[in-house]
């Protein structure tokens, strides 16, 4: 985990300690025992004041705290990402379900809005390793094939350390998956006892500073394997 990360979690994970009244990690298991795993249970974003967020997240600890992080409120898109005032980067976020098990693909879609010189087109999207492909310049993402695939064109692996190329005015679609196992993250949360801290998932669009992202999609789906 990066220094800036570490430095932006830190509040939450204070917070989260000193909240004894609602314990996230034994609110989680709860819901995990009793909800996760009903058939009707859908991986996905946690809606804010939802019924997942009101019983595992709300009033828990400052689980979105830190200058760098903005809650997103499970919204899906399309909207704009602005980082608000010169020199500040931003984290906007999503709460991953407890209901997601197995590989899940996260996708979002997106063009570089407007940048200010002064700190240059630095990188944005999907901040961990990822496949980012063009989408073209038109006035809507163009996809590719039967008009649903974001896979795109020219696509490019976009790794820690290793700057993707990016565009004014371009759409791309970045791609991730990830690795849950099979009982997700409430297998290791109903393993751990109450007084343990444990957060709930992130996953994250950055924007550097001065740089308004055109966001028309960022999803989270469960899938058999990584395609």
């Amino acid at each position: 985990m990066s220094k800036v990360a570490i430095a932006v979690l830190l509040p939450c994970i204070l917070a989260a300690i000193v909240a004894a009244e609602r314990n996230y990690t034994t609110l989680a298991g709860e819901y995990c025992s009793e909800f996760a795993r009903l058939p009707e249970s859908k991986c996905g974003w946690v809606p804010y004041e939802g019924f997942e967020y009101n019983a595992t997240i709300d009033d828990t600890g400052c689980c979105d705290c830190g200058t760098g992080l903005v809650e997103m409120d499970g919204d899906d898109g399309p909207g704009i990402l602005d980082p608000g005032g010169a020199g500040y980067f931003r984290y906007f976020f999503n709460f991953l379900s407890l209901n997601c098990t197995g590989y899940v693909q996260i996708q979002t879609v997106f063009k570089v809005a407007d940048y200010m010189d002064i700190y240059g087109l630095a990188d944005a999207g999907l901040d961990f390793n990822k496949t980012r492909c063009s989408l073209g310049k038109g006035r809507k993402p163009e996809p590719i094939g039967n008009g649903k695939d974001w896979k795109g064109r020219d696509c490019v692996e976009c790794k820690e350390n290793v700057k993707c190329p990016i565009k004014e005015g371009e759409w791309y679609s970045e791609t991730a998956f990830i690795s849950l196992g099979p009982t997700g993250d409430c297998g290791e949360i109903q393993s751990l006892s109450a007084d343990t801290f444990y957060s709930p998932h992130h996953i994250s669009i950055y924007t550097n500073a001065g740089m308004k992202l055109d966001v028309q999609s960022f999803t989270a789906t469960q899938v058999k394997s990584p395609i």
